[in-house]
């Protein structure tokens, strides 16, 4: 079930980037986490090329926990017969 999401930090000026978010303020999608009740928090940094995400209990999930969740969630795949190299259900992310 889709639920709406707590936009925040979502008005740059040219100025206000990383401005006490973004990935480098992991403590505030934490905190927005925690104050909205959401499932999963997602934040990056002013040129998207660095990327965190936090679970609904705030705690910071990294780079090699989203490599290792996304490998595990693969193989599954796999071995429930998906023939490529890449599940259908991952499509809609990884296309091509």
């Amino acid at each position: 079930m889709a639920r709406t999401s707590p936009w925040q930090h979502n008005q740059p000026n040219g100025i206000n980037i990383n401005d006490g978010c973004g990935s480098i303020h992991p403590e505030e999608i934490q905190r927005i986490v925690k104050m909205s009740g959401a499932d999963v928090g997602i934040t990056h940094d002013g040129d998207a090329d660095r990327v965190l995400l936090c679970d609904e209990n705030g705690d910071i999930v990294d780079g090699d926990e989203m490599l290792a969740i996304a490998a595990l969630d693969l193989l599954e795949c796999w071995a429930a017969g998906a023939k490529h190299r890449r599940c259908h259900r991952h499509e809609q992310f990884w296309p091509g």
